[in-house]
């Protein structure tokens, strides 16, 4: 296997030792690294793409049959969902997460195969936490499981304090709720990020231990051109509220209080109250 070129430095701060390279989606496929089933697997599983309304904006997202749970995989800026589910570095995460129930990607608009915006006008994070609404609502599911990683914390974390009736439970892994001092929010990592996207190579500088070669670089690169263009993802960077990284991840961070910390969502045996309703009353 032929050597990775080797990474921006910026970018390589991003990991191998890092909680980020550690916890991530694509870290955790590393266990199924066993797996050989193809994509014709998820082509077969899946739905075709669809389209329910937020507002104005549809918003694209498949499905795998039904199942005894609805499972939301919240997106962020890097999803398309015509091409995720069938990308063979994930496919034993797929099959795993399909064997516990109806699993669902979504592309939350400007992003993805769903409309796009404005540039300049990205959607806030409220109607980006609206997008899982309308897919729900969609489908004619009262309630699921979301499932949120790094920056979609954010939006998930605001759909389950607003709807906790529907939000059988929130499965987060490597999420923060503020990216405030962090190598995620400094303008030469965002700056790199952007000038390797469409590459590939930015999962494998933030999970280098993950399965790798040529063709898993390639199918990479391939979803990274399909979810957002390099001034896209320059957009959400500048303009879209921290949803890929910056200080406003935290709902809470223009309101005057401290920072958000991560607690038990209320969904099991009454663990917690179930009081917060709006986007300041996560915290």
């Amino acid at each position: 296997m032929a050597r990775a070129e080797q990474p921006p430095d910026q970018v390589s701060n991003l990991g191998p030792d890092t909680e980020y390279a550690k916890n991530t989606m694509f870290q955790l496929v590393a266990r199924h690294r066993n797996s050989t089933r193809c994509s014709a697997y998820t082509s077969a599983v899946f739905s075709e793409t669809r389209y329910a309304m937020n507002g104005d904006l549809r918003v694209a997202y498949r499905t795998s049959r039904e199942g005894p749970r609805d499972l939301v995989f919240v997106s962020n800026w890097f999803t398309n969902c015509e091409l995720l589910p069938e990308l063979p570095s994930i496919q034993g995460w797929v099959e795993a997460m399909t064997a516990l129930g109806r699993l669902i990607f979504f592309d939350q608009p400007g992003t993805g195969a769903s409309d796009p915006v404005t540039p300049g006008a990205l959607p806030t994070l409220e109607q980006w936490a609206d997008s899982i609404s309308a897919v729900l609502d969609d489908l004619g599911s009262s309630e699921a499981v979301l499932i949120a990683s790094a920056g979609a914390f954010a939006t998930a974390a605001l759909f389950a304090a607003t709807h906790p009736s529907r939000t059988t439970a929130l499965v987060v892994f490597d999420g923060y709720a503020d990216a405030g001092g962090t190598a995620l929010v400094r303008d030469e990592v965002q700056a790199a990020w952007v000038r390797m996207w469409g590459s590939g190579k930015n999962q494998h500088v933030i999970n280098p231990d993950m399965p790798w070669n040529e063709e898993i670089r390639a199918t990479v690169a391939r979803l990274e051109r399909l979810a957002a263009s390099p001034r896209t993802l320059a957009s959400i960077f500048r303009d879209g509220s921290g949803r890929a990284g910056g200080p406003s991840d935290n709902p809470c961070a223009d309101s005057g209080r401290p920072p958000c910390r991560g607690r038990d969502h209320p969904a099991r045996e009454g663990q917690v109250h179930r009081r917060a309703h709006t986007r300041r009353e996560i915290c």
